[in-house]
């Protein structure tokens, strides 16, 4: 079992972590340019320069909803020593943990599907060798992580994704030198290795929107980063959602870019299948918590 998986399981970190989404380690492209034509969200400011802790968190929830689904998604993602394609993709979340994301060639083939719900995540590539899919529970996570050192942050991912409130305690304000209309909410974390983390939030205090997600180790090195740019407001929700994400883990090499079509808040019909662990053939199901760890 060692050799079969070792390979594999040494691109597990570029897969993993996106949140989720980080899992197109072979994926790029160029990003569409057909977004263009959609505006910008412009507003006053709706936070002063001194606003509280409160007052950031309240905003930042206005803009925090329950689910949302994209069928238009394009993919540009870059890692070293990787040749890029071009791919689309379809996106969907729902708290607390549900997501989706299925990634296809030109021909309309599938070469990514992440996944993860109430109880476990997985992801299945169609050029990873050996062929399987890759998952484990939550309940096993920790496991899997200290066995196979997976910097998966599940609970990162789905708050940078936009579906899960801020807390009301726990947050410390910082606010960054020389940087205005800029505020930092740090939180402390641990990994799945047990190791402390810090989790720094960047809010624009002028439109009350994040712009930044970010994960650092106990000696500062960035361990993951999402950066949240072209936000618009949603006619329905009223919400204000970013349609490009960037997000980067410097020790996989790895840096995707998602620029996303119409975004649909609060779909009235979601498949439940859509997060249900899927079947590829000849693709058996194999348990990252009962893999034993690579030398």
């Amino acid at each position: 079992m060692h050799a079969l998986f070792q390979g594999l399981i040494q691109r597990v970190p570029a897969f993993v972590t996106v949140g989720a989404i980080g899992a197109l380690a072979w994926l790029a492209g160029c990003a569409s340019t057909r977004f263009s034509w959609i505006p910008q969200y412009r507003t006053p400011c709706v936070l002063s320069e001194d606003a509280t802790l409160a007052e950031i968190v309240a905003a930042v929830n206005q803009n925090v909803v329950p689910s949302w689904r994209c069928a238009d998604v394009r993919i540009s993602a870059k890692q070293t020593g990787t040749l890029p394609v071009s791919l689309s993709a379809i996106l969907a979340v729902q708290e607390p943990r549900r997501l989706r994301l299925i990634a296809t060639n030109a021909f309309g083939g599938n070469e990514v599907d992440l996944g993860s719900n109430d109880e476990r995540f997985w992801f299945w590539l169609r050029r990873a060798e050996p062929k399987c899919i890759l998952t484990a529970s939550y309940e096993e996570l920790p496991r899997a992580g200290r066995k196979l050192r997976i910097p998966f942050q599940p609970d990162w991912l789905m708050e940078a994704l936009g579906v899960i409130r801020l807390p009301d305690t726990g947050l410390t304000l910082e606010r960054p030198v020389g940087v205005s209309q800029q505020a930092h909410l740090v939180t402390q974390r641990r990994s799945l290795q047990g190791a402390p983390m810090r989790k720094v939030i960047v809010v624009d205090t002028c439109r009350g929107v994040v712009i930044q997600h970010a994960l650092y180790d106990s000696a500062g090195t960035l361990v993951a980063r999402a950066n949240f740019s072209e936000h618009r407001q949603d006619p329905m929700s009223g919400a204000v959602l970013p349609h490009r994400v960037e997000l980067q883990w410097p020790e996989t090499g790895l840096s995707l870019s998602m620029r996303l079509g119409r975004i649909e808040v609060n779909p009235v019909s979601v498949p439940e299948k859509t997060w249900q662990l899927p079947k590829y053939p000849d693709c058996p199901v194999v348990d990252l918590a009962k893999l034993e760890r690579p030398h």
